[in-house]
């Protein structure tokens, strides 16, 4: 079952996820284990709950327990290991979540774990995650767990030793750089060690790697597939990634989620399809489209403020009363703009899912917190971007007769800035010149002016000059006395006027799950408009769903975005699931395997593809073998990590699964290679998965092309490709 797009946290249905969770297809590993003991519950803290359908309680599974562990980013990235006694079965996984959290929300309402443990870090309420169970799941019985048994490296080796033998090179390959994942799962088990006397015999428990309701894509397609950032493109300015192709994102949290996406495709039909006609209905509407460009690159980052006003402060300061001030004025920024972008959606847009982020935008709550904001803080005030205007607009921002020491403080910071520009004005009057006053925010106001106007000489009442190129910067004793006059006044300024917002702080707190709906919302809305300004800008069509691919002059999405010359290419495997491909060096086999990845992923997020025509089928796993590294590190020759790797594909793949392999078998002698390139290639084409394989063995093609269920192509030159009718 697909995630919607637009989840409401509060419509979290506990009871329609009591099913069985047992699955008859599992695998089962039967062994001794210790007698168990029956998991009791530490008494959390008392959270401030609020009553909805998820607060109803769920009867949790006896005899398990979960780990959870929260990567420490604004990108919320959050790993688990799960394990029920009573089969030692141990479920892992690592995911990027969304900011109200729904991935983990959903997670732990299906599995009902007995215990949650979490970091020490997490318990102490600075975690937003932590704060969002114990507001909507109060029943979970939550205990935390001391920050140094979340130890990665002695995860990794107590799975190396623990982890039944036949599916340990699998999950070593999934849980490839996913180090929160190795960390909870010693958590986990030196937990159970410690408290519930659970000792295991080496080699006998079953881990499973588990994606969250999005294509589990091999680890090898997010290295291979260059689909975020290519190896080494730290020192390369031209990203050359399908993320920087699509990217047309304006604010961070639609950057995110569409890096998200693009690392978990959806395979929800229902999803895909509702993102198309959003971005089809946006297309038909060019003003709302223009509109919502402008609109959404005046966002803030919604994360990072959440993430302020979660956390609590060590103590009372000037900085921390000046991060509340801007937290205030952020929020009543991203609501206006909520406000003025669900206005202009509401009745001019006809998609339901756009009208669904058109509700979220426009919800009563946030109008309502607008109006307790614009009570205290003046309508007017907008957020700046250069640093004198942001301190001036801190300093005006409550109203006038709310504090009267508020407005006498606000009195003389404007009596003494006026006097800075006084001085400025006497200096340039004085010595016949163009002075300005620049404003630093380390050091204040200084004077400034072109180098040329001190030829002969700089006055003695100059202080700490300095020569740029073109331009010189002073100061003076009385422009120092000023600065610290001024320093002095906005420290009491901020004081102030966070005394005066408080409550208006408070009540925003309190409301804090809006934000994170208003965040989600806008996040989806931006990665929609950036994938119908990719229309805008290329001949991208809509591309159809049934069972296999039928695509006619498609480009790779890289190359045209870089500006690159294109030759469009057919790919059809109706009758065919199985192509086998070849030709000379140089050819474009690589180019024509990655581009099919591409527009899948591409499909399947609901973006249009660079085609004239495109047609495809909904793949649950992505496999892609194109790598032919070796490992010093791991002493693993190239031909070895091959044939791991192509074990690990056909230990899981399916017949719903698309599957690239570059060059089987080029790491051995060639008549090795041949032989086990053909068996694997025999295999695959009984499977019915979808399969591209690329080869130089030049008789391969013609052994396997007598298959029925075998397709030839053969790329005749390095810009062009054509069918072979055989």
């Amino acid at each position: 079952m697909g995630r919607p797009d637009v989840v409401d946290l509060t419509q979290v249905d506990s009871e329609s996820d009591r099913s069985d969770t047992n699955n008859d297809d599992d695998v089962s590993i039967v062994y001794t284990i210790p007698a168990l003991k029956r998991l009791k519950p530490s008494p959390s803290p008392p959270p401030s709950t609020i009553q909805t359908s998820a607060y109803t309680e769920v009867p949790t599974q006896p005899n398990t327990v979960l780990v959870l562990a929260e990567g420490r980013s604004v990108c919320s990235e959050l790993a688990f290991s799960f394990i029920d006694l009573t089969t030692s079965k141990c479920w892992v996984t690592q995911y990027a979540d969304t900011a109200s959290f729904a991935h983990t929300i959903y997670s732990l309402t299906f599995l009902r774990p007995h215990t949650i443990l979490v970091p020490r870090a997490m318990w102490v309420g600075k975690s937003k995650c932590m704060r969002t169970i114990r507001r909507y799941l109060p029943w979970a019985s939550v205990q935390m767990l001391d920050r140094r048994l979340f130890d990665d490296g002695a995860g990794m080796r107590f799975v190396s030793e623990m982890c039944v033998p036949e599916i340990l090179p699998g999950l070593r390959r999934c849980l490839r750089d996913k180090q929160y994942t190795y960390a909870a799962v010693n958590a986990l088990f030196t937990y159970l060690g410690q408290n519930h006397d659970c000792v295991y015999a080496k080699a006998s428990v079953y881990f499973e790697y588990r994606q969250m309701e999005a294509i589990p894509l091999d680890p090898g397609a997010w290295h291979d597939l260059q689909l975020t950032e290519p190896s080494g493109s730290r020192n390369n300015k031209q990203n050359c990634s399908l993320l920087a192709s699509l990217k047309h994102t304006h604010t961070k949290m639609g950057e995110r989620l569409l890096r998200a996406n693009i690392l978990q495709p959806s395979t929800d039909l229902s999803t895909i399809t509702g993102r198309q006609c959003a971005v089809e209905d946006l297309l038909d509407n060019e003003d709302i489209f223009f509109s919502l460009s402008l609109s959404l690159a005046e966002f803030p980052d919604i994360d990072s403020v959440i993430t302020a006003l979660v956390r609590l402060p060590e103590a009372k300061t000037v900085r921390q009363a000046t991060q509340v001030i801007n937290n205030v004025l952020h929020v009543k920024h991203v609501l206006e703009t909520s406000l003025a972008i669900a206005g202009s959606l509401n009745g001019a847009v006809q998609s339901e899912l756009l009208c669904e982020i058109a509700t979220s935008l426009g919800d009563l709550r946030a109008g309502e917190l607008l109006a307790v904001i614009h009570a205290v803080v003046r309508a007017d005030i907008q957020v700046e971007k250069s640093a004198q205007a942001i301190r001036s607009q801190r300093c005006h921002m409550v109203k006038d007769s709310v504090d009267g020491f508020l407005d006498v403080s606000r009195s003389i910071f404007d009596a003494v800035s006026q006097q800075v520009i006084d001085l400025v004005e006497q200096y340039a009057n004085e010595l016949q010149i163009s002075i300005k006053a620049v404003y630093r925010p380390n050091i204040g106001y200084i004077m400034s002016c072109r180098s040329d106007c001190f030829s002969d000489g700089v006055p003695e009442e100059f202080l700490n000059f300095v020569r740029k190129k073109s331009q010189c910067t002073f100061t003076t004793l009385d422009l120092v006395k000023l600065n610290n006059r001024l320093a002095s006044v906005v420290s009491e300024i901020n004081i102030l006027t966070e005394k005066a917002i408080k409550s208006v702080a408070d009540t925003i707190s309190s409301n804090i799950v809006l934000l994170y709906k208003i965040s989600e919302a806008v996040a989806l809305l931006d990665m929609l408009v950036s994938f119908a300004h990719l229309c805008t800008t290329s001949d991208y069509v809509q591309p159809q769903f049934s069972d296999a691919i039928s695509i006619e002059d498609g480009r790779h999405p890289i190359i045209e975005s870089m500006g690159d010359p294109v030759t469009p290419n057919r790919i059809n495997t109706a009758d065919k699931t199985f192509t086998i491909i070849s030709g000379p060096n140089m050819g474009g086999k690589s180019t024509y395997l990655r581009q099919v990845a591409y527009m899948a992923i591409m499909a399947q997020i609901g973006c249009y593809v660079p085609a004239r025509s495109a047609t495809f089928k909904v793949f649950d796993k992505l496999f892609v073998r194109m790598n032919n590294d070796d490992s010093i590190a791991e002493h693993e020759s190239s031909f070895v990590r091959e044939m791991r790797d192509v074990s690990y594909i056909l230990h899981t793949y399916n017949q719903h699964s698309l599957v690239l392999i570059d060059e089987l078998g080029r790491g051995t002698a060639t008549q090795e290679g041949m032989a086990i390139c053909r068996a694997i290639s025999e295999e695959l084409l009984e499977s019915h998965a979808t399969v591209f394989l690329t080869t130089h063995f030049l008789e391969l093609p013609h052994i396997l092309g007598e298959h029925r269920n075998c397709s030839r192509l053969v790329l005749s030159d390095p810009v062009s490709a054509r069918i072979a009718s055989i």
